[in-house]
Parts: structure tokens; sequence; C-alpha cells
């Protein structure tokens, strides 16, 4: 056909039969040059080469067996891209069992598996592992805490700390049994300090400013502290014992103001209290017989 199209221009002969061989001749060249790209680009699997042959075949309306191989081609080619991208996403946000699926679905259709993709998964699998573990760990500190109880604290921090796990809940278990031994320390001296005072109310020397203000001291401690029933029970009674000090300390003022000024009624006021706490300082002799003496002179005095 190229020949005798050839002869006839050489030889200026024009028709309608020309027109046509020359045209049918345009496409068979057009058609062998779409070919021979959709050959090149099926063989190095050149997605740009590809579509490049293929937008020239849609233009010319060809579709022979090298078209349609190259269209299945570019579907695959942009599937396996696809893969790739959702397995690189779910790589970056450490999505174990997305990046799972993404290589079942590799393997399954053919594609190679990217490089390092097992060591990847393994890696990503024993991250995961580890949080869980720490997550687990972390619960079970926050809970011990909000227990208050000293026990459950003091395990799950050992447990955490044989795992290796330094979260902020270590620190803040620490922290908490920091404070409770700082509380038990508080408490052993605030009853301590209460245990003196109600031996010294009972003593014939009485009681010292000293010894209520080292109470006081001890009670100002316990602001910061959380307790149980029990431990409350024990801050509520220091502070009656110390209510109970600050009573005795002020019957102990009123005798001896009435015995310096020898006011009748301070002084019997004062006794009437020293009763009431059962007191045995030795002071009192000297009130009851200052209050003796004072009747006595009021007696004369009438």
């Amino acid at each position: 056909l190229e020949a005798s199209i050839t002869l006839c221009k050489n030889m200026k002969y024009t028709s309608k039969r020309v027109s046509e061989a020359s045209s049918l001749m345009a496409q068979l060249q057009l058609e062998q040059a779409v070919y021979e790209a959709l050959i090149a680009a099926i063989q190095t699997k050149d997605r740009a080469q590809l579509a490049a042959a293929l937008s020239k075949a849609d233009k010319g309306k060809m579709d022979f067996a090298e078209v349609r191989q190259a269209r299945g081609l570019i579907a695959r080619l942009d599937h396996e891209a696809l893969l790739l991208k959702r397995y690189e996403t779910a790589l970056a946000a450490g999505d174990v069992r997305q990046v799972d699926e993404v290589l079942k679905g590799m393997t399954e259709a053919g594609f190679p598996i990217p490089k390092d993709a097992k060591e990847n998964l393994a890696n990503l699998e024993q991250k995961l592992a580890r949080e869980t573990l720490e997550a687990r760990l972390a619960t079970a500190l926050e809970s011990s805490v909000k227990s208050n109880d000293v026990d459950q604290v003091e395990a799950a921090l050992q447990r955490a700390i044989e795992q290796g796990y330094e979260g902020e809940s270590v620190t803040a278990a620490k922290e908490f049994l920091s404070m409770q031994h700082k509380k038990k320390d508080d408490l052993g001296a605030l009853m301590a300090a209460c245990k003196t005072l109600e031996v010294k109310m009972e003593s014939v020397a009485g009681i010292e400013s000293s010894e209520l203000e080292g109470i006081h001291r001890c009670l100002d401690r316990m602001t910061g502290h959380r307790f149980s029933s029990e431990e409350e029970t024990i801050i509520k009674e220091a502070q009656n014992t110390l209510h109970k000090g600050l009573a005795v300390q002020q019957c102990t003022v009123g005798m001896e103001q009435g015995l310096r000024t020898r006011d009748y009624n301070l002084l019997t006021a004062s006794l009437e209290k020293a009763n009431k706490y059962q007191l045995k300082m030795d002071i009192l002799s000297e009130v009851k017989e200052m209050i003796a003496q004072l009747e006595m002179e009021a007696e004369e005095a009438q």
C-alpha cells in the first residue's frame, strides 16, 4: 500500500481511491506507532507512557489486544499505588491492624511487599504491646492512688518499676507514697503530743504552753493530707484533747490570778472547772485554802 501510494504521487496521479488509500495508510501508521508505544510502556510498566499511548488510542478509536492490556495494567498500577499509599499512611499512624490488612491485600493481589514491611509490622506490634502494657500499668497506679491504699499503690508501683515504666502515674504514685509516709509520721507525732498532754493534765505539775503549741503544730501539718475514717477519728480526738488542754490552761491561769488577787468568785469558778476535769495539780490545795480563808474572813466581817 505504501509503495502504491508513493508510485501514484510520483506519477502525480490523484483520485478518490488514492485519497482513501492515503487516509488508510495514515491510520495504519498511527496504529503502528501507538502499538509500539504501548508495547514499550507495558514492558517498563511506566504509567505516564501507558496513559499517553492510550490517549492516542482513544483518539484513534483503537481497540486491539495491547490497548486492552494497557488499560488493565494501568488499573493494576493504580491499585498497587493506592495500597502502597494506604500502607505508608497506616505505618505513619502506627495502625497495626491497618498495616496488616494492607499487606495481606498486596499479597493476595500479587503485588511486591514494600522493603522492611515485615520488620516494620513486627516493630509496630511490639510497640502496640508495650503501649497496651503501659496503659494497664498506668490505670492500675491511678486506681490504687484513688483507693488511698498504701499497700495497693506499693504493689502497683513495684510492677511498673519491674516493667521499666516511667510515666506520669509513676511520679504521682511516688508522691502519694511520700505524702502517706509523711502523714504517718505526722500522725505519730500528733498522737505522741496528745499522750504527753494527757499525762501532764493528770499530773500534779499541770501543763505548759509549749505542750499545747506542740499539738497545734502537729494539727497544722495535717493540712493537704487525705485521711481514712480511722485517721479522721484520731485527728478529732486530738482536737478534743487540745480543747481540753486549752480549758485546763485557762483554769490554771484563773486559779493563779485568783490567788494573786484574792478573787473569791474567780477561785471558786476555777476550782469547779478543775473538779470537772479531775485535775490533780498542787495548786489546787492552795486554791482550796484561799477559798476557806476568804470564807472565814467574810464570816468574821459579818
